[in-house]
């Protein structure tokens, strides 16, 4: 019987080949043997016979153990990508968690839970898919919340020396000047100040001089950070334009400020002065 194997290697080394390939298969996968590395260090050993490692040798050889590599390099680069995979989701589930906008949060989370479904998926760790895949249903549904879910805005004028304002500008202090430099003192008697509820909780202040030619100029428009997804500022600049021009602003004015607050006042509407561009930024209300 072995004679009989022995001569059908001879008589066909590519068959031999086969079964020496699928042999060492099954041994890698039971933990029986030594798997891929061994064959392809064993076939540099194949003689001419046949007889030893059931294996040819020559141009034949040379084609069955560049298979062998061919196959690890293909099993390496599986692993390379599947890492990646891995670490990218974590880096976003731990991105998600540093956001301090919910909206950005919730769906920076849900790409990275759903990165780490595929991920164990892919590794057999279903553990690991099922409640990254859960997590991302939670997220879904809180989304869905999120966009259909109707916010009440409303104005309420304050006075500028009242003891709340106070108290917001001392605990908001180190935000405020690091969006608005130019803030360095409180409301003074006669500026227009006003809260922006959100839901009915504060939001933002704003504060702002009404001059005799009909332009208010911003000396603050803050947001906390919770409510920076510019909510509020299409609610004051857009839709509350009416609160503007019962008291005669035709147009509003403010300093640009640190870069994210320019680029913010140019999402409202707001332009570069004619005059003075790099300074002012100007918005008509009408």
């Amino acid at each position: 019987m072995v004679f009989g194997v022995y001569e059908l290697a001879s008589a066909h080394p590519r068959l031999a080949l086969t079964l020496r390939f699928a042999l060492s298969l099954s041994q890698n996968s039971l933990g029986e043997g030594p798997g891929l590395a061994s064959l392809a260090a064993t076939s540099n050993a194949w003689s001419s016979d046949g007889h030893r490692g059931l294996a040819p040798t020559g141009p034949l050889g040379a084609f069955a153990r560049s298979d062998i590599c061919i196959l690890e390099t293909k099993t390496v680069d599986s692993r390379f990508w599947l890492e990646m995979l891995g670490y990218l989701a974590s880096v976003l589930v731990a991105v998600s968690l540093m956001m301090s906008r919910i909206l950005r949060l919730r769906v920076i989370n849900l790409v990275g839970s759903l990165a780490f479904a595929i991920y164990g998926a892919l590794i057999g760790a279903y553990p690991v898919a099922a409640v990254n895949a859960f997590i991302c249903v939670i997220n879904v549904w809180y989304l869905s919340r999120m966009l259909r879910a109707k916010e009440y805005f409303r104005i309420l004028e304050v006075e500028p020396g009242s003891q709340y304002v106070r108290y917001f500008l001392d605990f908001h202090a180190d935000d405020i000047r690091r969006f608005e430099p130019e803030f360095t003192h409180p409301p003074q008697p006669g500026e227009l100040t006003f809260l922006v509820l959100r839901d009915l909780m504060p939001a933002g202040l704003f504060v702002g001089q009404v001059r005799e030619d009909g332009c208010l100029w911003v000396r603050l428009d803050y947001v906390i950070p919770s409510f920076r997804d510019f909510k509020v500022g299409r609610y004051v600049y857009g839709e509350s334009r009416d609160f503007f021009r019962q008291r005669g602003i035709r147009t509003i004015a403010t300093a640009p400020g640190a870069p994210e607050q320019a680029q913010y006042l140019r999402r409202m509407g707001f332009v570069p002065d004619a005059k003075d561009p790099g300074a002012v930024y100007r918005l008509d209300v009408g």
